[in-house]
C-alpha cells in the first residue's frame, strides 16, 4: 500500500517567487506612473506658461507709444546689440499689476509656480529710425522660459 497521497496546490518556493515577480511588476508600474504624472505637470505648465506669453504679445496687436528718446542704440537697436537680459526696452512685467504707459496688465499666473514671471520687451530690429519693432512675450517658471515673439509696424 501506498502511504503517500498526493497534494495539491503550491510550494512555498513557487508562493514566494510569484510574489517576488509579482512586487516587480507593481513596482515598475509605480515608478512608470510617477514619471507619467510628473511628465503631465510639466507639458500643463508649458501649455498655461504659452498661453500666457501669446496673451501678453496680443495686446500689441500694433506699434506701441515708443518714442525716438525710449528707443535708443544702446537699449533697443538689435544692429548694434545681441538680445540680452539688459537690453530691450521693457514693456510690462508681471509686477506691473496696473496698466502702465504701454497698457500692459499681467495675466494670471495661478495655474504656475509662484516663483514665475512675465515680461514683455520691445527690440528694433532694423534700428531706432525704422517702423518696425520686435515684441517678445515671455513667460519663465523653474528653469523653463516660453518666448512668444512678433513684429509690428
Amino acid at each position: 500500500m501506498d502511504t503517500h497521497k498526493e497534494q495539491a496546490g503550491f510550494t512555498i518556493v513557487e508562493v514566494l517567487v510569484s510574489l517576488i515577480v509579482l512586487a516587480l511588476f507593481v513596482g515598475f508600474f509605480f515608478q512608470m506612473h510617477l514619471a507619467m504624472e510628473s511628465q503631465r505637470v510639466l507639458v500643463l505648465r508649458r501649455s498655461v506658461a504659452s498661453d500666457i506669453a501669446y496673451k501678453n504679445l496680443r495686446k500689441f496687436p500694433a506699434r506701441p507709444g515708443i518714442t525716438t528718446q525710449d528707443c535708443t542704440n544702446a537699449n533697443m537697436d538689435l544692429r548694434t546689440n545681441a538680445i540680452s537680459a539688459s537690453t530691450g526696452l521693457v514693456l510690462g512685467t508681471q509686477a506691473n499689476v496696473t496698466a502702465n504707459m504701454y497698457g500692459f496688465i499681467a495675466e494670471n499666473t495661478s495655474q504656475l509656480p509662484a516663483s514665475s514671471t512675465q515680461k514683455i520687451v520691445a527690440y528694433a530690429p532694423y534700428g531706432c529710425a525704422s517702423t518696425i519693432i520686435q515684441i517678445v512675450s515671455s513667460v519663465s517658471f523653474g528653469s523653463e522660459e516660453i518666448r512668444h515673439v512678433s513684429y509690428v509696424k
